[in-house]
């Protein structure tokens, strides 16, 4: 790797030489090596780095480094999903829910399926009180409002907050936007109580 940095060959023979012998500083440094060079490819220095943090997982007592690492991933190339997913992993058992939450936020900006924002979303709300994601509904969420779990979210908020007036408005909202006539006219029945 010396005489040729980016040879993939070498690498990988390094890689196998390395992962055999169990020696993951080494083979983390080879990898960190090949990364810090490819800075005029964010994808393949993020996917790098990915490694990098891949095998400090494989050590013991390594966890600090290799978060480092997925953050470095995630900060070379946003939509690189596993390094968010990585990061998550690690943070959980141990950082609290305000890191997390930031972690979310900036991650649904780079998520392109809907499926990914929505999976988000509910990570957030799930890590937040009634007010908290009523004040996130209106301020960071506002591409989820077609959602029919965030307005069941917006009727839990409103319940919670013992603001009737918005929860009657949620429910009307999810009625209208239910298929089985039945339900839909129950809440809009119960939105009428609320009034």
């Amino acid at each position: 790797l010396e005489i040729l940095p980016n040879d993939p060959v070498a690498l990988s023979a390094l890689d196998r030489i390395y992962r055999r012998l169990k020696q993951w500083r080494a083979l983390a440094r080879v990898w960190n090596k090949h990364a810090e060079q490819l800075q005029s490819d964010p994808v393949k220095q993020g996917a790098a780095f990915l490694r990098v943090g891949e095998i400090y997982m494989e050590e013991r007592d390594s966890e600090d480094e290799a978060l480092n690492a997925y953050e470095h991933a995630y900060q070379v190339y946003p939509h690189l999903h596993p390094a968010v997913w990585a990061i998550e992993m690690i943070m959980y058992p141990r950082q609290g829910s305000g890191r997390l939450i930031d972690l979310y936020r900036t991650a649904r900006k780079y998520m392109a399926l809907p499926l990914e924002r929505q999976i988000l979303t509910h990570k957030i709300v799930l890590e937040l009180s009634p007010n908290q994601i009523y004040r996130a509904l209106k301020r960071d969420l506002q591409d989820e409002q077609e959602n029919l779990d965030i307005l069941w979210w917006r009727v839990y908020t409103a319940t919670e907050r013992g603001d009737t007036h918005a929860q009657a408005h949620s429910l009307l909202d999810l009625a209208q936007r239910l298929n089985d006539e039945q339900d839909a006219y129950a809440l809009a029945l119960e939105a009428a109580q609320r009034v």
